[in-house]
């Protein structure tokens, strides 16, 4: 019976059912990483990415952009005082399950990739001598020179590379510790941001500068302001994909206008996709904002309409598009920030998409701010259904009226190395309002509900009185401190089962949690020594289920040599679920992960290359005795005499118990990168890279004989061609995925995908 069981699960999979994602082995500090998943056939609407890069931080929500059948976000990876990336991702298939991807325990074994090129800031005396932070300068004006001072003996200045808006120069001008770079043509009119890395001897990032500075044809120095100036971007994107049983089609257009009018400076974006149809909600973004500054930094005045995404708190409104007007007045001692408009719109259908038009009312009133030493801010939040009068159409969905309001207080004390915040919110939750306000009188004798009259008069006017509101709470207190070559923090949380905010639909309910985070550097920041404690109690107030108890703990070495020695990262964790199953049962109750990895970067004659092992472990103590084994490798050479960069990846997973045997799957990835610059005289690139990746899945015991082989190659390039003081950046893609295999002796259908991507952006 387990074996039809598996089978059947088997098949289902092999037949476009199962999400793909190739896992980067490591990623490069500093830099934006882009993570892709393919739903592959499966109908799913929306995606969410769950991220960090530090293990005392709580896991981020993102929504994931949908082209096609995959769904990308972009991460920005740290450049310092973080060695890993972890994330898994989260949704609902076509029956309406919510699943995820890892799909067992997908907190505890996310998708890891290790941040390499990591470097904690050493001690080095520089100075910036042009440009200088956040100056406005002439086109013709621009140049950067930085003077260094008793340079350490590890530091290797020659190998210092300078990037500017993500694009990587290093025929830099280096003599008496002295930095120069004239660029070859003029920058265009706008913010840009510099970043200077400097490597050791070693070849590994030892520090970065970064700061960012405004070119434009009017500086300041030039008089008055100009009445009107404008920049920005347009954008124009499509997709082809041909699938196994369908062909489909998207494009896109998407354009930022940002600068000044008189005295105001102004933003607008946009979003036109042709994605967007009636039965899902928007994807159409388009919104505008007119800022006032008043004086400084934190003092000034602002509104906006259209789409936008308001900030309120983290467990009352945040990462959600709402499409309607927001105003801010701040004078940084007293702010106050508003937000209305809508957080969905109306389907009408009697399947899982239907629903109400939901408006939101949320506000935040706040003393002092993020610059300052204290910040108390109050915080409140209304979402409510509209129930119309064709929501008969509706029946399957109740309209429902959401309440939540709270405070929160942060606390920065020395020079902001000692950080402490708490607060809590409450929710109030009328399930169905269908119907809108019962009387009084109906309330008071039918439901029991001890109120006045005055007191109902008063509520009705934040909440619809339908019946017997569900009520929540949340608080959290959080202690961080950074001294002393130490960073810790400590966090506690506890959101009950019925806590419930429409403007925070993805939070975990019903739960406690205590969480340490405690990281050391040693010798020079060389060694760090890091312990991550998750005390985790789920079904807290849960009437019908007992509680669970599932704890984590994880111990990190890593080593970062300043000589010709390889980094070292060793980590060790277990986690541990504390319910009324057993170890006879098939859940798990108990899981032991051991990781090591070692990379090490190197020259050879003037290839620059840099390698990176690793090899991870688990059991889990059930019924079926569950082992998975990882061993991953990994070598990138830049060519040196060639603007050529070659990567070779592989992976083997291995993981079985008792029951099904071992499945062994296989991973290579071939890439190859190549960049030309100052083509034809000019400052014109182009990159291009090609990729080939094949995979293949066995299990070689008797009666579940598996073979699967899954193989893809991708293409693309990309070109930049600055015009004057404009540049028009273009993008091509294609992809193509084949599939086939044999389940238990049975020759699956054959089948291929291919997609066809391109973009052309103009920045001015």
């Amino acid at each position: 019976m387990k074996f039809l069981i598996l089978l059947a699960s088997i098949l289902l999979v092999f037949a476009n059912g199962n999400p793909e994602h190739n896992n980067a082995i490591y990623v490069t500090a500093g830099k934006s990483h882009t993570i892709t998943i393919n739903m592959n056939n499966v109908n799913v609407k929306y995606v969410t990415l769950y991220y960090r890069t530090n293990f005392s931080d709580d896991f981020q929500a993102v929504q994931m952009k949908k082209l096609g059948f995959d769904f990308q976000a972009d991460v920005l990876i740290p450049s310092k005082n973080y060695s890993e990336l972890e994330y898994y991702f989260s949704y609902m298939d076509q029956f309406g399950f919510n699943k995820s991807n890892p799909e067992s325990n997908p907190e505890i074994n996310p998708y890891r990739s290790r941040i390499v090129d990591f470097r904690q800031d050493v001690d080095l005396d520089y100075q910036i001598i042009s440009p200088l932070e956040n100056e406005t300068l002439l086109p013709e004006d621009f140049l950067i020179v930085l003077s260094f001072f008793e340079i350490p003996q590890n530091i290797d200045l020659k190998k210092t590379v300078l990037v500017i808006d993500g694009a990587t120069i290093s025929n830099l001008e280096i003599e008496n510790d002295v930095i120069t770079y004239i660029p070859p043509d003029e920058l265009s009119q706008g913010a840009h941001n510099l970043e200077i890395q400097i490597f050791d001897n070693a070849n590994n990032l030892a520090k970065t500068i970064a700061w960012s500075i405004s070119v434009s044809s009017e500086t300041a120095d030039s008089g008055a302001p100009p009445v009107l100036s404008m920049h920005g971007r347009l954008a124009v994107n499509g997709i082809s994909e041909k699938l196994q049983f369908t062909d489909r089609n998207y494009s896109n257009f998407s354009g930022d206008l940002y600068g000044n009018l008189a005295l105001f400076q102004y933003k607008v974006r946009s979003l036109i996709t042709s994605q967007d149809n009636d039965t899902l909600q928007a994807a159409n973004r388009i919104g505008a904002e007119l800022k006032l500054p008043l004086w400084g930094e934190n003092a000034y005045l602002l509104a906006g309409a259209g789409d936008y995404t308001p900030e309120i708190n983290p467990y009352i409104l945040s990462s959600l598009n709402v499409r309607g007007f927001s105003g801010a007045v701040h004078f940084g001692f007293l702010n106050f920030d508003f937000s209305a408009g809508k957080l969905r719109r109306q389907i009408i259908s009697t399947g899982p998409n239907s629903s109400y038009d939901r408006t939101l009312t949320a506000g935040r009133l706040s003393f002092g701010g993020n610059h300052s030493g204290l910040e108390w801010g109050f915080n409140f939040m209304r979402a409510k259904d509209e129930d119309f009068a064709n929501s008969v159409n509706l029946m399957s969905v109740d309209p429902q009226d959401n309440l939540v309001i709270g405070t929160d207080i942060a606390l920065r004390m020395l020079n902001r190395r000692l950080i402490i915040k708490f607060g809590g919110s409450a929710s109030v939750l009328m399930s169905n309002t269908r119907g809108g306000d019962l009387p009084y009188s109906t309330l008071s004798e039918k439901f029991n509900i001890d109120i006045s009259e005055s007191t109902y008069d008063l509520a009705k006017k934040f909440i619809t009185l339908s019946g017997i509101p569900s009520i929540g709470y949340s608080y959290f207190g959080e202690v961080s401190l950074n001294a002393f070559s130490n960073y810790l923090k400590v966090k506690y949380v506890t959101v009950s089962g019925a806590y419930q905010s429409f403007g925070m639909p993805y939070l975990q309910k019903g739960y406690q949690k205590i969480s340490v985070y405690d990281n050391l550097r040693l010798f020079e920041s060389q060694i760090y020594l890091n312990v991550n404690a998750d005390l985790n109690k789920y079904n807290v107030d849960s009437d019908t289920s007992d509680p669970t108890e599932a704890n984590r703990i994880n111990f990190g070495f890593t080593y970062y040599p300043t000589n010709d020695f390889p980094s070292l990262s060793l980590r060790y964790g277990t986690f541990d679920q504390s319910t009324l199953v057993n170890d006879s049962t098939l859940a798990s109750t108990n899981t032991n992960m051991i990781r090591a990895e070692i990379s090490k970067g190197f020259n050879l004659l003037t290839f620059k290359n840099m390698v990176v092992f690793g090899y991870g472990t688990s059991t889990k103590d059930d019924a079926n005795n569950t082992v998975s084994n990882n061993l991953s490798a990994s070598v990138q050479t830049d060519i040196g005499f060639l603007p050529l960069i070659g990567k070779l990846q592989y992976s083997s997973y291995e993981s079985g118990n008792d029951i099904i045997g071992t499945n062994v799957t296989n991973d290579i990835l071939l890439r190859a990168d190549f960049q030309a610059s100052d083509l034809m005289a000019t400052t014109q690139t182009l990159k291009f890279y090609a990729q080939y990746g094949l995979s293949n899945t066995e299990n070689v015991k008797v009666g579940n004989e598996i073979n699967l082989d899954h193989n893809y190659l991708e293409i693309g390039a990309n070109h930049v061609l600055p015009i004057g003081l404009t540049s028009l950046n273009s993008n091509i893609k294609f992809r193509t995925t084949s599939y086939s295999g044999t389940i238990a002796t049975i020759e699956q259908p054959s089948y291929s995908n291919s997609l066809l991507s391109y973009s052309v952006e103009y920045r001015f």
